[in-house]
């Protein structure tokens, strides 16, 4: 059960985190498309983003 609660945390993070690199434009503007997220397990994986520099990724509910 401590799993199921982890991941479902880990999926709704990364949703989040989905949601704030829509919001994000490149400095030529315009908006960056939402990758695919994949989940295997506890592994999670995405194909990259055309333009986007860098990916921003948060584990737990702990903000930086």
């Amino acid at each position: 059960m401590k799993k199921q609660k982890t991941l479902i945390a880990l999926v709704i993070v990364l949703a989040i985190s989905i949601v704030s690199l829509i919001a994000c434009k490149p400095t030529g503007g315009g908006t960056l498309t939402a990758p695919q997220i994949e989940l295997n397990g506890n592994v999670v994986s995405w194909k990259a983003v055309e333009h986007a520099d860098s990916y921003d990724v948060t584990v737990g509910s702990d903000s930086p």
